[in-house]
């Protein structure tokens, strides 16, 4: 008789579907300062750029077969567009103009995605005290009137002062709220530390005041521990002003007065959020 042969499952692979992920990502714990204007002040923001408007020609590009035809040096090319002076156009641009400090302003598109990559320019234009307002369709903006298409656009300085004195105006609104902001965070925290002060001068008044009662008490001249948790020989926090070192009792040595401070850095610092992020396996494919 012939053995009969077992059946064979066959792997179901599905090569179009993604599989999903789970990825740690280290983000910033502070909220991030994206200053984006008000429908109106953006109204106004681009009236005041639509009155340095340019004229840009329609140009067709005439399509390969009748292109190949003609030679390179004949064939039609677009005109030159007008440069306004005053104006900046890109992120690399702006930010060597603020570390040169000649930017008097600058305008960023508000539905940059993502925002790590204007991020930068709102931090220099914070550090060296220049306005940043975040306009909605900026890049629309820059394209209908000047013919480039950019997501942060830059004035530079004693250029479009109409300009630049605007969003300096706007701007001061958001640094207001900011600087509000963090005076309320400031004082919580405030408040916080001067009640765990007082609890902590509570508690070390409370010991020393049953240290001396010990001592009064006890005229055994060993120590003897009564609780696990508490310490038998507690130094006394006395200062003495100019006096050498000297055995003092039957307790302890005592050494010089001198206080050793701890010093603290005033500033304080956030630690990093941890994050998780998942893709979308069921995400529709463009084809």
């Amino acid at each position: 008789m012939e053995a009969k042969k077992l059946k064979t499952k066959k792997g179901t692979i599905n090569k179009g579907k993604i599989k999903k992920t789970l990825k740690n990502v280290i983000c910033r714990p502070d909220p991030v300062f994206w200053p984006a204007v008000s429908e109106g002040e953006g109204t106004s923001l681009s009236n005041a750029l639509m009155e340095h408007r340019i004229s840009i020609p329609d140009f067709k590009k005439p399509h390969w077969d009748e292109l190949k035809l003609i030679p390179k040096n004949k064939r039609p090319k677009p005109t030159p567009l007008k440069k306004i002076d005053g104006l900046l156009f890109g992120i690399s641009v702006c930010r060597c103009a603020i570390e040169k400090k000649e930017c008097s302003a600058v305008l960023i598109e508000a539905l940059v995605e993502p925002q790590m990559i204007v991020q930068s320019i709102i931090e220099a234009c914070n550090s060296s005290n220049i306005p940043v307002v975040c306009l909605k369709d900026l890049r629309i903006i820059t394209k209908n009137y000047f013919g480039i298409q950019t997501s942060c656009l830059g004035i530079k300085k004693d250029n479009l002062v109409k300009i630049s004195n605007s969003v300096k105006e706007i701007y001061q609104k958001y640094k207001l709220q900011k600087k509000n902001e963090n005076e309320m965070k400031s004082a919580n925290v405030n408040e916080n530390k001067s009640t765990n002060v007082n609890l902590e001068s509570n508690k070390v008044l409370e010991k020393d005041m049953q240290m001396d009662i010990d001592m009064d008490q006890s005229h055994n001249p060993y120590l003897f521990r009564t609780d696990k948790k508490t310490r038998v020989f507690v130094p006394s926090n006395k200062q003495t002003n100019g006096e050498s070192l000297k055995f003092v009792g039957q307790n302890f040595i005592k050494f010089s007065g001198q206080k050793i401070e701890n010093k603290t850095d005033s500033k304080e610092y956030m630690r990093l959020m941890l994050k998780k992020i998942t893709n979308n396996p069921n995400r529709k494919k463009i084809k």
